[in-house]
């Protein structure tokens, strides 16, 4: 599954090395964002639709937390679940 070797091999070692907090804040939302696709994978009664509250979501599925923490990336991972980043524009309209 590449989103999840995205999160786990490329976004959480980009965390761990931004220069700042607005480049960990773009990460941390392209991890968010990856999590809803890879639970949307592993759970297919697909629950989440758009317009549910960040608190809809529930919790992760068991399998991908026991995939995330054979990768050793959990505790770095999991808190993303219930974020709420969202992409805004800077550019004056």
């Amino acid at each position: 599954m590449y989103q999840k070797v995205i999160i786990t091999k490329l976004l959480v070692r980009a965390l761990k090395s931004a220069p700042n907090s607005t480049e960990q804040h773009k990460i941390a939302f392209a991890i968010q964002e990856g999590l809803e696709i890879l639970q949307s994978s592993f759970d297919k009664q697909g629950n989440l639709t758009v317009g549910d509250s960040i608190s809809d979501k529930g919790d992760l599925n068991s399998v991908l937390v026991e995939e995330l923490r054979e990768e050793g990336v959990l505790d770095i991972i999991e808190p993303f679940w219930k974020t709420s980043y969202q992409q805004v524009s800077n550019f004056p309209s």
